[in-house]
């Protein structure tokens, strides 16, 4: 193996200076560290410069290639561990230390490392959360763990290591409200602890209507039969949960379980009621010719109707909301069938009453007429009669007058 002519040449390399990257050091923050080494010599040497302070060497030692009577420069970037002071010592290798002065190979410098715990670039003492835990050093019960910040109970022990943060002797897996020492039970998991729960296991039943219907307050299905006592119409019968129609009697024992007078093993659909027919009036009062509408949205049905037929003696028409004239006067009775999507049915009866309005007016009119000629012919014998009273009543005072004058005489 070939040597270079620089590595068998011997002389002085010394180191010249070492240097930081800045003058304010901080915990956990990357500093960069410079040495400078000098060759006293007249040939090119090689050799490596050592980092290290007092736990040991830092990084790897960094090789340098010095030309005669130049320096070279290298570098290690250092992660200070903890605050606190530190001694960093650079110290030059020759590569051939025969001519070597050794008393000019080693620096040393004492530097200070301040405290910086969550490694953010801020110095604690600046920090206002130094742990880096997101809570700030005032609200923080443990400013300096990062790990720890609540202390519910005071025990000196953060939450999340405590087994009962507060302290009520329920452990903390066990209990619905763990930083609440009050209350620790909360079955229907609602937010609302038992003893403040109008309804405590979240069935949809008040514990004094629980305590009414003889159910148990603390069991949501006090008959086992898989549905909630708030819920189920029977909810201490396990046999029955459902009662379609209402009637009292569950769907299990019920004859007719929608209610529509149809036997369930007659019934095509025993679940759902017929419809309900339904129009907006009972009794229609038009006159000869006039448009009247005839609506049945009141109709109804616990699914949906899909055909409103209308009858009008044989006339048939289809929709909701229909129209129709009438061209004779007379009462007429018509019916209303509806129909839901399962082919159930049910028809309602209603009544038309067509009158002859222009004849009743005319009528009307004729016999205001006679009353008000009445009534004109009884005024003008009245008035008549009252102009002669006065008249006979001055000729008989004339006579009266006549007669105490001859006896004068």
């Amino acid at each position: 193996m070939l040597i270079p002519s620089a590595a068998a040449a011997s002389g002085d390399i010394s180191l010249s200076s070492m240097s930081f990257s800045t003058e304010r050091i901080l915990e956990g923050q990357s500093v960069r560290i410079w040495a400078s080494a000098l060759n006293n010599s007249p040939y090119d040497l090689l050799g490596s410069i050592r980092f290290s302070n007092q736990f040991g060497i830092i990084n790897v030692d960094q090789p340098i290639s010095a030309l005669a009577g130049n320096t070279d420069d290298v570098f290690v970037d250092w992660f200070p561990p903890s605050s606190g002071y530190y001694t960093i010592t650079t110290t030059v290798i020759p590569w051939d230390p025969t001519d070597d002065d050794i008393s000019n190979n080693v620096i040393a410098k004492q530097i200070f490392v301040e405290a910086d715990m969550d490694h953010d670039g801020i110095p604690d003492d600046e920090d206002d959360d130094r742990d880096g835990d997101g809570v700030s050093n005032d609200d923080d019960a443990f400013p300096d763990d990062s790990g720890e910040s609540e202390d519910t109970d005071g025990d000196g022990i953060g939450n999340n290591a405590d087994d009962d943060d507060d302290n009520d002797g329920v452990l903390d897996d066990d209990d619905a409200f763990p930083d609440d020492p009050y209350h620790h039970s909360d079955q229907d998991d609602d937010g609302i602890p038992d003893d403040e729960d109008d309804d405590r296991d979240g069935d949809g039943l008040s514990n004094d209507d629980e305590d009414k219907a003889d159910t148990d307050p603390d069991n949501p299905d006090t008959d086992g039969d898989g549905y909630l006592d708030g819920h189920d119409p029977f909810p201490t019968n396990p046999s029955e949960w459902q009662d379609t129609d209402g009637d009292g009697q569950g769907d299990n024992s019920d004859p007719d379980i929608d209610g529509d007078l149809v036997d369930n093993d007659s019934d095509s659909d025993p679940y759902n009621s017929s419809p309900s027919a339904d129009t907006d009036k009972e009794v229609y009062l038009t006159n000869i010719g006039d448009e009247v509408i005839f609506d049945a949205s009141a109709s109804s049905d616990d699914g949906s109707i899909i055909n409103y037929i209308w009858d009008f003696d044989g006339e048939i028409l289809d929709g909701p909301v229909i129209t129709r004239n009438f061209d004779a006067k007379g009462l007429q009775t018509a019916t209303l069938t509806v129909y839901d999507e399962n082919g159930q049915s049910d028809t309602t009866e209603f009544k038309v009453r067509v009158l002859n309005l222009r004849f009743i007016i005319w009528a009307l009119l004729f016999a205001l007429t006679l009353i008000s000629l009445a009534y004109y012919l009884i005024y003008r014998y009245n008035r008549e009669a009252r102009n002669k009273k006065p008249a006979k009543k001055a000729t008989a005072k004339a006579k009266k007058t006549s007669k105490k004058i001859k006896k004068k005489k």
